[in-house]
């Protein structure tokens, strides 16, 4: 990925490009847990975790926005 406001590339392993595709459009963030609990062999726990370090990341750096 690309960011055009601060010029900088990103890259994300393969659960980090699904969970970029997933927000193609508007999402929860309980639309993506269950998503990622019905596709993937991980625990509640470790995924909504993980999950929201990655999402946290990619709104710190400005790539992903929270649209109330």
């Amino acid at each position: 990925m690309l960011s055009i406001e601060n010029g900088e590339y990103y890259s994300l392993d393969s659960i980090g490009s699904l969970i970029w595709n997933f927000f193609d459009e508007p999402r929860t963030f309980q639309n993506l847990i269950c998503n990622l609990l019905n596709n993937y062999d991980v625990n509640e726990k470790t995924c909504v975790s993980d999950t929201q370090t990655l999402l946290e990341e990619l709104l710190d750096k400005g790539l992903l926005e929270i649209d109330n």
